[in-house]
């Protein structure tokens, strides 16, 4: 079994519990994480920028090649 069938099948049996557990540290630490959250992001505004505008102009290229 390689690494992602071994993680494909932990999850598959562990969804729920994992998904109660980062539910509940979110609910914990709602402020600290948002706190940390907006450090980062006004201490990397340009790169933050750069990458939506990337991602923003392959959206746009991506809905065009579907038409």
């Amino acid at each position: 079994m390689n690494k992602s069938e071994y993680n494909a099948k932990y999850w598959a049996e562990h969804k729920k519990e994992i998904s109660a557990h980062r539910k509940a540290f979110y609910q914990e630490h709602k402020a600290e994480i948002n706190e940390r959250n907006k450090r980062w992001l006004n201490a990397n505004r340009d790169r933050w920028n750069a990458y939506m505008r990337e991602r923003r102009k392959k959206a746009k290229l991506d809905k065009s090649e579907e038409v």
